[in-house]
């Protein structure tokens, strides 16, 4: 494979964020945040098995190398991946940087792709990732609500699927696509200048924007699986302050351990997690609902009924509560590497909680309920509840 990313090309601009130190003193984190998520593959399946080719052979040494290279530096390398990003991450003791920062850089630039390799070692831990995840009934609902949410795009699954087969050929084909250096962002953490961050270029690909849509899908899943359902409400355009409020009003985390369930939604029978999913152009808040029985989950499903029908109150305090507990989470965030680098890819940093209002809240929730929700269903479908049967529109798909 050609050169198409020098490891000495890497940007030296540093963009100042914070002077917050996030790691201890003798540890350097980096991450190189690449455009090639799931949102931005040309063929399902291809940004997963991407990700599994990370720290393959490649012009730095053999995968053994580079494993053995950091065990010896007790180093960590990892590769993850979000449905917009390709994150291949480094930690090492202060001095280590070159080092691992040249094994990141090869892995964009001089990775061979070989089809042994991809065989080998790529295909068997993808398919156990992708089983792994079927096998979970909240897994395969969230990746089903983004799916039915968006279809394309952002609607890609972040898992590969034996029903579309990829090749090496296909991975380092959309390689060369995604490791351009206008959609490569260096996020570092150095303690002599604080976090920083070269922002990500124009997107050459990305070809079309994020459309919400909305609907029904209903998955049936093997007994002895803890059923889900899982409700969204999505818009074609970037989150604010006001979602991160709205989310956390609807039903956050409980403050202290065995606490009762805060926000509206804390009375329903069920494990609740309500999440703002935000994304470059669009996002989705997601309510999650897991009971120990069909049954049990359906009732729940029944009383997010009752509460729609009734409409949601906002009291000011429950308003006020929920910004302080967005500024505690994002700022606790921020002791994190993962926050950090959530801090560095944020499209728009949330730095007007203070003035949003208990009017912005319901103003924004009328604005989602106007809009056709998505809901989906995964367990014993003979028991789960349609979508209209518990307050909420849209067509159904097996």
């Amino acid at each position: 494979m050609s050169r198409f990313l020098r490891p000495s090309a890497l940007p030296q601009t540093k963009r100042l964020y914070s002077t917050v130190q996030l790691s201890p003193p003798g540890v350097s984190n980096f991450t190189l945040a690449v455009r090639a998520g799931p949102r931005y593959e040309p063929k399902a399946g291809v940004a997963h098995a991407l990700k599994n080719f990370a720290y393959k052979s490649n012009d730095f040494g053999s995968a053994l190398r580079i494993a053995r290279e950091s065990e010896l530096f007790g180093a960590q390398l990892t590769a993850s991946l979000t449905r917009e990003h390709l994150l291949l991450s480094a930690s090492c003791l202060k001095g280590d940087e070159q080092r691992f920062l040249d094994i990141l850089t090869n892995v964009l630039s001089t990775t061979n792709f070989h089809p042994h390799e991809f065989a080998e070692l790529v295909v068997p831990t993808m398919a156990a990732e992708s089983a792994a995840a079927a096998a979970s009934s909240t897994v395969t609902a969230v990746e089903a609500l983004h799916h039915t949410a968006f279809r394309r795009g952002l609607g890609n699954s972040l898992y590969a699927s034996p029903l579309n087969p990829v090749s090496a050929a296909d991975v380092e084909q959309f390689a060369r696509t995604a490791f351009a250096m206008s959609n490569i962002q260096f996020i570092s953490n150095d303690v002599s200048s604080g976090p920083f961050s070269r922002k990500f270029g124009r997107l050459p690909f990305n070809k079309h924007r994020s459309e919400y849509h909305g609907g029904e899908t209903r998955i049936a899943m093997p007994h002895g699986v803890a059923p889900t359902i899982a409700v969204g409400f999505g818009q074609d355009w970037p989150a604010d302050s006001t979602l991160q409020v709205l989310a956390e009003v609807l039903g956050g985390t409980p403050s202290v351990k065995w606490g009762s369930k805060p926000g509206i939604l804390g009375e329903i029978d069920a494990t609740i997690e309500t999440r703002l999913n935000s994304y470059s152009d669009a996002a989705l808040i997601s309510i999650v609902m897991t009971a120990p029985t069909d049954k049990a989950l359906a009732v729940a499903a029944h009383q997010l009924r009752g509460l729609l029908e009734e409409g949601f109150e906002f009291h000011d305090e429950v308003v006020e509560a929920a910004k302080e507990k967005v500024r505690f989470t994002e700022w606790a965030k921020m002791e994190t590497v993962q926050g950090q680098i959530d801090f560095a890819l944020a499209q728009e940093i949330a730095d007007d909680i203070e003035n949003v209002t208990t009017e912005d809240c319901i103003e924004a929730m009328d604005s989602i309920l106007d809009g056709l929700p998505t809901y989906v269903a995964a367990g014993d479908l003979s028991v789960l509840p349609y979508a209209d049967e518990i307050g909420l529109g849209g067509g159904s798909s097996a």
